[in-house]
C-alpha cells in the first residue's frame, strides 16, 4: 500500500491522542544506517544501529538491555539464535559487531531483529504486546514494500533480562522516508511543494513532496559516518593514540558537543575539536555537493526547503545548509520517526489497510 500524508494526518498532532489498550502499540520505526528509532504508545528508544550475533552462554552477566533471545515464532530461522542490538551490541564486540551502514540490505535484513532488540530497552512493557508498525524506506517500490512488511508481520516470543515477552506484529506500511516531516513541520501545508533533505548515517536523501506525495527521490552515498571515518584517521588524533580512532567514541563526543575522546573515566581523555572543525567543511563539499546539485531546481520551485537527520545535529552544519537555502527542522534527529507516529496513529484510527 501506498502511505501518503493527508490533512488528518497533519492536524492529529494537534489533537488528544486516542486512548489505547495498554497491550496494543501503534509505533513508527526509522532504522536506519546509522540510528534505529522507534516511537509510538509507550515507546521512546534512539540507538545506533548495531547488532552483533552472539552465544548469551559466554557472557558473564546478560544485560537487562538489548540482548534477547528468539524462543519461538513465525522468523523460524531465527529461533534459539541471540543478538545485541544498540550500543550493548558495541560493548560486547566493537570490532564484531555489524552495523546497518555497512550494507544497503541491511536495513532490511536486519529490521525484525533491530525492531525486537529495540523494544528491550523500553522498561515497562508488558508480556504480551500487539505492535501496530508503520515503518519508512528510500525508494519505496510495491515489491520492497511487500518484502518488508513480511519481515516483521507475526508473532515473535523473545527472551530477554530474565523475562518473556510475545510481539505480535501488524504492519501498517512503508512509508516514503521524510513524510514523517511534513506531520511535525507547522508550516509545511499538505498543498505546498517542499523539498526534504535527510542527512544520515550512510546516505544522504533528497525528496520532493507536493500535497502530501511523494514526487520524486534520490539517495546518495556517503552520511555522517564518512566524517567520522575521516576523523578516526585525522593526523594529530592518530598520533596521540598510536593506532587509528574509533568513529563509535568519535560520535559520542560529537554527539555530546564536547569534542572529547572517551568517556569520563577516560583517564587519558584529549579534544579533537580541531580535527572537526578541519574535517566539517571538507566533508560537506565532498558528501553534499552532489545532493546539494541535484536539488537545487527543485529548491528553486518549492515553497520550503528542509532538512532533518542525525546529520543535521552536527555541530557547525546549520549555518552551512542555511547558505544553500534550507532549514533544519525542530528536533532533526526525531522529526521523522514523530511524524510518522501521527501518520500511524490516523491509519489506525481509520482502521487502514495493514501491510
Amino acid at each position: 500500500m501506498t502511505v501518503s500524508l493527508d490533512r488528518a494526518a497533519l492536524s492529529v498532532g494537534h489533537t488528544s491522542p486516542k486512548r489505547e489498550l495498554a497491550t496494543v502499540l501503534t509505533l513508527a520505526g526509522d532504522f536506519g544506517y546509522s540510528t534505529a528509532q522507534l516511537f509510538g504508545t509507550l515507546v521512546r528508544v534512539n540507538q545506533p544501529s548495531y547488532l552483533l550475533p552472539l552465544e548469551v552462554e559466554k557472557l558473564p552477566d546478560t544485560p537487562k538491555q538489548g540482548v534477547f533471545s528468539y524462543v519461538d515464532g513465525d522468523a523460524a530461522d531465527m529461533i534459539g539464535r541471540s543478538f545485541a542490538v544498540g550500543s550493548v551490541a558495541h560493548s560486547i564486540d566493537a570490532d564484531a559487531c555489524r552495523k546497518n551502514a555497512d550494507s544497503p540490505e541491511n536495513k532490511i535484513d536486519n529490521s525484525l531483529i533491530m525492531l525486537l532488540g529495540l523494544l528491550t530497552y523500553q522498561q515497562g512493557l508488558p508480556t504480551d504486546i500487539e505492535v501496530n508498525l508503520l515503518t519508512c524506506l528510500q525508494k519505496v517500490t510495491a515489491e520492497l514494500r511487500a518484502q518488508v512488511t513480511e519481515v516483521y508481520r507475526g508473532r515473535h516470543t523473545i527472551s530477554y533480562g530474565g523475562r518473556l515477552m510475545t510481539v505480535s506484529v501488524k504492519p501498517l506500511g512503508v512509508a516514503d522516508e521524510g513524510l514523517g516531516v511534513l506531520a511535525t513541520t507547522p508550516h509545511a501545508a499538505t498543498n505546498k511543494d517542499t523539498v526534504v533533505l535527510s542527512i544520515g548515517g550512510g546516505t544522504v536523501n533528497v525528496s520532493q513532496f507536493k500535497g502530501g506525495n511523494l514526487i520524486t527521490q534520490k539517495p546518495f552515498a556517503g552520511g555522517v559516518m564518512r566524517l567520522y571515518e575521516a576523523l578516526a584517521l585525522a593526523p594529530s588524533l592518530v598520533t596521540k593514540l598510536k593506532v587509528q580512532g574509533d568513529a563509535h567514541i568519535i560520535r559520542d563526543g560529537v554527539e555530546r558537543r564536547d569534542f572529547l575522546y572517551g568517556k569520563n573515566a577516560t583517564i587519558s581523555r584529549f579534544s579533537f575539536e580541531d580535527d572537526y572543525l578541519v574535517e566539517l567543511p571538507k566533508w560537506f563539499e565532498s558528501t553534499l555537493k552532489r545532493p546539494l546539485q541535484y536539488a537545487t531546481p527543485l529548491l528553486t520551485a518549492a515553497d520550503a526547503g528542509l532538512v532533518f537527520g542525525g546529520g543535521a545535529m552536527l555541530p557547525g552544519i546549520e549555518a552551512l545548509l542555511k547558505k544553500c537555502g534550507y532549514t533544519v527542522v525542530d528536533d532533526p534527529v526525531n522529526a521523522n520517526v514523530r511524524g510518522l507516529f501521527e501518520v500511524a496513529k490516523a491509519m489506525v484510527a481509520k482502521g487502514g489497510d495493514r501491510g
